[in-house]
């Protein structure tokens, strides 16, 4: 029970721990899938992965940047402006809790 409430927890909160992990280095996805899994012990389901890279490409808060192996994800100012909402609303949320 409680793992399935962690993998909720996680899926609800992926793009902004996507973009957590941004901040600090830019990242092939499978780099970023090993980064969430070593914080948290929990895999985002794939799908919601997938869809949360392509919402945040889409929306011109993440890029892609060529390298000698494979893509990179980064995150830019725009991306980093959405973090700063996000931890905002969460923050104004546990206030009022």
């Amino acid at each position: 029970m409680q793992f399935r409430i962690r993998t909720k927890w996680l899926n609800a909160n992926l793009m902004r721990i996507v973009l957590l992990a941004l901040r600090a280095k830019p990242m092939s996805e499978w780099e970023l899938l090993d980064d969430i899994y070593g914080k948290s012990d929990l895999m985002p389901d794939s799908d919601e992965f997938k869809r949360t890279i392509q919402l945040l490409l889409e929306g011109g808060f993440v890029e892609l940047m060529n390298n000698d192996r494979q893509p990179l994800v980064s995150v830019n100012n725009r991306g980093l402006e959405l973090l700063s909402e996000l931890e905002g609303v969460q923050n104004r949320y546990f206030e009022h809790a």
